[in-house]
């Protein structure tokens, strides 16, 4: 909540992502930022997000991958050296509250683009990190 007073001049909705209070086809651009892998049901989220983008308008997503790298840093900072670090203690505070449904998110990784593209967006921008994946997709 605090995050949303800060709006900085901008228009800014709290909603809940499977029935979005705004007309259809009236959005030019959605950005996702790390929440896909926080929902039970991403088909639906990304239903509704294509609903109420404009055609050709653009969907920029970044999640979390899986990655020997990525893997490597959560059994870091879930271990018992993570208590030396400020910065391991709080992200092995995030990362306990979200590491099941993460696995499952980075399970379905591999299918994400499939998934887009039969709900109706094309892929423009697909790219992975060793921490992250950035898909832009436009509407079609």
């Amino acid at each position: 909540m605090r995050l949303l007073a800060h709006g900085h001049g901008l228009d800014v909705i709290q909603a809940d992502i499977y029935a979005i209070p705004i007309v259809g086809d009236s959005l030019d651009v959605v950005f996702i930022n790390g929440v896909l892998h926080h929902l039970a049901d991403t088909e639906r989220a990304i239903f509704e997000i294509r609903r109420i983008l404009s055609k050709g308008g653009v969907l920029c997503i970044t999640e979390p991958t899986s990655s020997p790298l990525h893997w490597l840093a959560n059994k870091l900072t879930l271990s018992r050296f993570a208590r030396f670090s400020r910065f391991l203690t709080l992200r092995k505070q995030m990362l306990e509250g979200e590491l099941e449904c993460q696995g499952e998110c980075l399970s379905r990784e591999r299918s994400f683009p499939c998934l887009l593209e039969r709900l109706g967006f094309q892929i423009v921008f697909h790219r992975r990190s060793p921490f992250s994946v950035f898909v832009k997709a436009l509407a079609t």
